[in-house]
Parts: structure tokens; C-alpha cells; sequence
């Protein structure tokens, strides 16, 4: 009896033991959510609701909110019309365009095709090195005036190279091109990953059934590997009208590349209409989150296929 309180005694104390362990892990965590998260938010929040008078004074009011509505489309101020317009595109080509060809680059790296392991380093190698390394190495190949590769290579033919970061028609293209080729190697990975855990069988079984390649993708790889894609999908949207790219390292907001991401990171760094920025991002946070709870809705629509 005495040995089986002693081992009951023991079992209780590592039980403690391992208690006190998990709660001095999650401690840390949890005093840094609330000193950088909830802190800083609540005092966002509460700034985007103050006024400065000009005695420096501050008092509670919605001219904020409604100084969003009365110039965000137009004067030195305009968040609305550029910084929406490009933050759109952003997102847009990002879930209509690139996740759609990382998914077939997917499909064609998972087939083994000739070089698959060399396309599979070379497409995800931007994503390894530092991002200030890979824009200083586009912005010496792109440069314009003969500075750069293709510049030169073309002033020997007597063509004309433009000035992709210092043009309007052209400096947000090449942001989008940009970030784009730099994020690509994250986004195939993940549906290559996802697809490699499809059953050989039924893909062996649809071959034999003479299905062709794009209906494979349509009809077998993307329900099965739909959890992932909706995951990508539902991250993706709290940057709908958030989006940069890479707006900080070439342009600055310049030659009509301006987001609001950027616009609202411009105002904290100059420290200019920081009751204002508060007013934006918590506006524009309280028209994404509908529409993330609506396309995760939209999303649990669709029935799991198992593998």
C-alpha cells in the first residue's frame, strides 16, 4: 500500500511538473500578444476616433471616418482611387492568375517531367535568398541607360530599353511581375506537396480511363487537393486591399504605383495624420473581415473529396 501511494505521489508531482512547464511556455507568448498585438491595436483603435486640436489637445470624434469619405477620392490624400486600384490588381492576379499556373506547374512537377528537380530549385530560389539581395539583383539586370544587362545587351542592337520603375506605364506591371515571380516558388510548393499525397491508384485508374492531362487537373488534382488551395486562399484575403509588393524597394509609391499598404507605412514613418492612418486601416479591416467569413462560408460548401 505504501509503495503504491509513494508511486501515486510521484506520478502527481510530474504531472504538476509537466503543467508548470506547458504554462511557462505559452507566458511569454501570451505577454507578447498583449504588449504587441492587443496593445498596439487598442491604441490604434482609440486613436482613430481622436482629433487634434490645434492647442494639442485631442477629443473624441468621427471627422476621421468621415474625412475617408469626403477626400479619399481626390487632392493629396486620395487613398481611395490608386492605392485600391493597385492593391486590387495585386490580389487579383495573385488568386486569378498565379495560383492557377502554380497549380499546373504542380501537376507537371509532380509528373516527373524531364528536369523537374532543376525547375523545382530554380522556380523556388528566390524565396530562399534575401529579398534585398533579389531586388538589387532585378534592378541592376533591368536597369535603364545601358546600366543594366538587358539594357546593354539591346543598345548594341540600337533598341530602346524603358525605364520600368521610373515610367508610369510600366512601373506597376513590373511590380506585379516582380513580386510575383518572387513568391511563386512558396505558392507551387505547397500544391506540389499537397498532390504528391494523391494516390498513384487513381491516378493509374484515370489514365487507363483515357482522361487527358488538363482534365486530371480539373476534375482529380484540384478537388483533392482543394483544403490546401482554400487555405491559400482564405491567407490571401486579409491582403486584399492591403497588398504592396514591392513598392518600398523600387518606386516609393511613385509613377502611380501607390498602395495603401504603402500609404498607410509612409504616414507612421513621417509620423503625418496618425489618428487619420488609424481611421483607414480600421475601415478598411472592418470591409475585409466580411469578406473573409463569407468566402470561408462559400468554401465549406464544397465537399471534401478524400484521398
Amino acid at each position: 500500500m505504501g509503495k503504491t501511494n509513494l508511486n501515486k505521489n510521484v506520478l502527481d508531482k510530474n504531472d504538476k511538473t509537466r503543467k508548470l512547464f506547458v504554462l511557462s511556455m505559452f507566458v511569454p507568448i501570451i505577454l507578447i500578444e498583449a504588449v504587441f498585438f492587443f496593445g498596439v491595436n487598442i491604441q490604434g483603435l482609440i486613436m482613430a476616433f481622436q482629433k487634434e486640436l490645434p492647442n494639442g489637445t485631442t477629443l473624441f470624434s468621427f471627422d476621421n471616418f468621415i474625412r475617408i469619405f469626403t477626400e479619399g477620392f481626390e487632392g493629396s490624400s486620395a487613398v481611395f482611387s490608386e492605392g485600391i486600384r493597385n492593391s486590387l490588381l495585386f490580389f487579383g492576379l495573385s488568386i486569378f492568375v498565379m495560383m492557377p499556373i502554380s497549380v499546373i506547374v504542380a501537376y507537371f512537377l509532380n509528373k516527373k517531367i524531364f528536369g523537374y528537380k532543376f525547375f523545382r530549385i530554380v522556380l523556388y530560389l528566390p524565396n530562399i535568398l534575401p529579398g534585398i539581395i533579389i531586388a538589387t539583383i532585378f534592378r541592376y539586370v533591368t536597369a535603364p541607360d545601358g546600366a543594366g544587362v538587358i539594357a546593354s545587351i539591346c543598345y548594341k542592337y540600337g533598341w530602346n530599353w524603358p525605364n520600368l520603375f521610373g515610367d508610369s506605364r510600366y512601373a506597376i506591371w513590373s511590380l506585379l511581375f516582380y513580386s510575383y515571380w518572387t513568391g511563386f516558388g512558396a505558392g507551387f510548393l505547397l500544391y506540389y506537396t499537397a498532390m504528391k499525397r494523391i494516390s498513384p491508384e487513381i491516378i493509374e485508374s484515370a489514365e487507363l480511363d483515357g482522361v487527358k492531362w488538363y482534365q486530371e487537373i480539373v476534375y482529380i488534382d484540384i478537388p483533392l487537393v482543394w483544403p490546401t488551395i482554400a487555405m491559400t486562399i482564405l491567407t490571401t484575403l486579409p491582403t486584399l486591399l492591403m497588398s504592396s509588393g514591392a513598392v518600398l524597394l523600387f518606386t516609393r509609391g511613385e509613377y502611380g504605383t501607390q498602395t495603401l499598404a504603402y500609404w498607410l507605412f509612409d504616414q507612421v514613418r513621417n509620423r503625418a495624420n496618425m489618428n487619420y492612418s488609424a481611421a483607414v486601416s480600421l475601415f478598411f479591416s472592418f470591409v475585409t473581415l466580411p469578406l473573409m467569413f463569407i468566402s470561408k462560408w462559400l468554401m465549406d460548401r464544397v465537399p471534401d473529396t478524400q484521398y
